[in-house]
């Protein structure tokens, strides 16, 4: 189960309390926690995910302001990889006139797909399952950029 988070889900006592009531809500589920803002990049949380065997979903994103940065991080048995697109013409655009999926209508290049393998790597030497999650669905780029990834961990590229 992915408990997903919006940007405007800062950390602060109140909202690290809440996540934490969720967390024991849930603990009969294999969980992991996507945290969109920065002030979440913290020992304490990784602490609290640990805490109650939840997984740390690491992100691609743009990075605007106080986004969470690319990670590889692991705070349970299910590692958790999820790539959003690198629409940073769109990502937090308030334009009603913009249909809601071009937020997601990227395609990554070869480049951008690369520091990720050793990402994804690295959080397979700490859990048990991986999970990698393209949601750049937009016309199916997210199932190229999938196969791309696969190709490119296996050694087929």
């Amino acid at each position: 189960m992915l408990l997903q988070f919006p940007f405007s889900f800062h950390n602060s006592p109140e909202t690290s309390a809440d996540l934490s009531t969720l967390l024991k809500r849930f603990a009969d589920y294999p969980l992991v926690v996507e945290l969109r803002h920065s002030s979440w990049q913290t020992q304490a949380t990784l602490d609290l995910l640990r805490e109650h065997n939840a997984g740390f979903c690491n992100i691609d994103q743009p990075v605007i302001g106080n986004s969470v940065t690319p990670s590889a991080q692991s705070t349970s048995s299910i590692g958790y990889v999820r790539f959003h697109g690198r629409r940073y013409d769109t990502w937090f655009s308030d334009d009603p006139k913009l249909p809601s999926h071009e937020r997601y209508n990227y395609l990554y290049s070869f480049e951008e797909l690369k520091p990720w393998v050793s990402r994804i790597q690295e959080v397979q030497q700490h859990t048990r399952d991986v999970y990698v999650v393209t949601n750049n669905h937009y016309q199916g780029k997210g199932v190229v950029n999938a196969l791309q990834l696969l190709s490119i961990l296996k050694g087929t590229n």
